[in-house]
């Protein structure tokens, strides 16, 4: 009797009249805003929907502005997520893998040099794998006026402050994906954001992701 009035993703977990992402949010309401959506296996999850870049429906995956939030922090903490979803936060790696692992999804970074001109990179092909690989990083398709400076770390695992393949770097230069070095990071504490030819930038920083 169930499956007759329930259709999901994968045919089981998100009754067909609630949203998955902020996509199927933007269809009704387009304010950005915290919204609860509903992931397989996992059922409601608070996210911050913005509405406003490039046509709306991203889910905030990162936030940072003021610094008033640590963000070089354990694997556990950047598995689960952690900070205020209407401010600095990250997502949680496990959500993002979920979101990611079943359909396609695309990825934009807004940011700021260190003088203040707003800057974006935007990757049509985004993928996080499961715990397993670490949250192995999976980028294509690079379009903005940040540079493609992530496609280095493409195939790279994630590193926390106390677990990883390159948990010194991220004690060193904060929580990222590491693959022999990076020429990015934007989760440091301790000094300033950087962005491949921009070098260090400044200390606001958005990651969102799409449905395509």
């Amino acid at each position: 009797m169930e499956e007759s009035y329930t259709q999901t993703i994968s045919e089981k977990y998100r009754p067909i009249n609630l949203p998955r992402d902020c996509s199927d949010i933007k269809e009704s309401n387009t304010k950005s805003g915290v919204y609860t959506i509903y992931i397989d296996t996992v059922g409601g999850k608070q996210v911050y929907c913005d509405m406003d870049a490039d046509g709306g429906g991203w889910i905030v995956i990162q936030r940072r502005s003021e610094r008033k939030v640590k963000f070089e922090r354990t694997w556990n903490e950047y598995e689960n997520g952690f900070g205020e979803v209407a401010g600095e936060h990250w997502l949680g790696n496990k959500y993002i893998h979920l979101l990611t692992n079943t359909v396609k999804f695309e990825l934009r970074l807004n940011m700021e040099t260190k003088y203040g001109k707003d800057i974006y990179a935007v990757y049509k092909s985004f993928k996080l794998g499961d715990a397993a690989s670490q949250y192995q990083l999976t980028v294509n398709d690079y379009s903005g006026t940040a540079g493609d400076a992530l496609q280095r770390q493409s195939s790279g695992k994630f590193s926390a402050i106390d677990r990883g393949g390159h948990n010194q770097l991220a004690i060193s230069y904060g929580p990222w994906w590491y693959k022999g070095g990076s020429n990015t990071w934007l989760n440091v504490d301790q000094i300033e954001n950087y962005w491949g030819k921009h070098g260090y930038i400044g200390r606001k920083t958005t990651m969102m992701i799409r449905r395509l």
